[in-house]
């Protein structure tokens, strides 16, 4: 994860020192803007998916809810640090949007980060809830890995 992280922060570093000022603000608004969408769409539809009861009982119950609950509050979290980083740019204006870009180029992965571990949390508890309706988990669990590898590929 560490050289995934630092090929992102190379990325931003690199477009706060090549683009303008307005070009700059423009394109991480634009990229604001659709994480915080996704992450909505993933906080509603996580909401949607655990708010069914399977016919779990005990302990599958239990993790369900823990599991369904993180992942909707992961996706908010991802929602909203989106939309605090797009004020923040906003705020600062071109000049303070670049330096902001150059002097925290980390920040700018973390609401993507969360909206990729809600994505993986939503899976799981979708596979637990499908569990319960079902039950043959071996192979639920197999075709959800393979979507999420899928998926993580584009």
């Amino acid at each position: 994860l560490a050289p995934a992280a630092q090929a992102a922060d190379s990325i931003w570093m690199t477009l706060s020192n090549s683009l303008t000022g307005e070009e700059y603000v423009a394109r991480t608004k634009a990229y604001y803007e659709f994480i915080s969408g996704v992450s909505g769409l993933l906080a509603g539809f996580t909401y949607i998916t655990t708010s069914e009861e399977p016919q779990l009982i005990g302990i599958e119950k239990t993790i369900h809810g823990i599991v369904g609950v993180s992942g909707f509050v992961t996706a908010l979290v991802a929602t909203v640090t989106s939309i605090i980083l797009w004020v923040a740019l906003a705020i600062l204006g071109p000049e303070g949007a670049q330096f902001f870009g150059r002097k925290f180029s980390k920040y700018h992965n973390i609401p993507a980060f969360f909206t990729v571990l809600s994505f993986i949390l939503m899976a799981t508890s979708i596979m637990i809830s499908v569990q319960g309706f079902y039950d043959f988990l071996p192979s639920i669990v197999s075709y959800v890995l393979v979507g999420t590898a899928m998926i993580g590929t584009l």
